[in-house]
């Protein structure tokens, strides 16, 4: 994931504004936690629905719980809201990203990685854009919230190594830390 690159504010509301409110929701919750691709698909709407999001470690890296913005939980609410709208019955066992291939499957790595290769492509974005950029943005928006304090960067990426968390900052040029964070505000 060395090549991969953060994206741009301008990138990124520029992509939110440009899709579904699925993809929406899924673009945010790597913005707003830093989640990994593997992490966010396997949220369930029970996951988001209360002040706090949990998430336990796959990679045997720390388990972190994030307060959940207000801003992210309307960005769920529009999407619970959405696929009703589209005729599917969502519970809180309903996966949040549901896959469009099947009435309550979650959407695939493989599916995610091409709606993002495909508006990519729509909206010209250069260099490595990938899943993981959602996850370097977040990194990076947080190392400036923290004052550029690599040991709580650290907390908030979830990384078992400190070195780890610093590859991040490398590749870049140039949990109340949540609350600043502004991705949703598309105008």
């Amino acid at each position: 994931m060395n090549e991969t690159r953060a994206l741009t504010d301008h990138e990124i509301h520029t992509l939110l504004a440009a899709t579904t409110p699925r993809n929406r929701v899924l673009f945010l919750t790597g913005l707003y936690f830093g989640t990994r691709i593997s992490e966010a698909l396997a949220l369930r709407f029970r996951d988001v629905s209360g002040t706090f999001l949990t998430f336990r470690s796959k990679k045997h890296s720390a388990n972190r719980t994030f307060d959940i913005p207000a801003a992210y939980t309307q960005e769920v609410q529009a999407l619970r809201a959405w696929y009703q709208g589209q005729g599917r019955m969502i519970t809180p066992e309903s996966p949040l990203f549901l896959s469009r291939e099947g009435r309550n499957r979650p959407m695939t790595r493989q599916q995610a990685s091409h709606i993002l290769i495909t508006l990519r492509q729509a909206l010209s974005l250069d260099g490595c854009v990938n899943t993981h950029s959602f996850r370097k943005s977040f990194t990076l928006k947080i190392w400036d919230l923290c004052g550029h304090n690599l040991p709580e960067l650290q907390r908030y990426t979830r990384h078992k190594n400190i070195a780890n968390t610093g590859t991040y900052l490398k590749s870049a040029q140039g949990t109340p830390l949540i609350h600043h964070l502004t991705w949703g505000d598309v105008a």
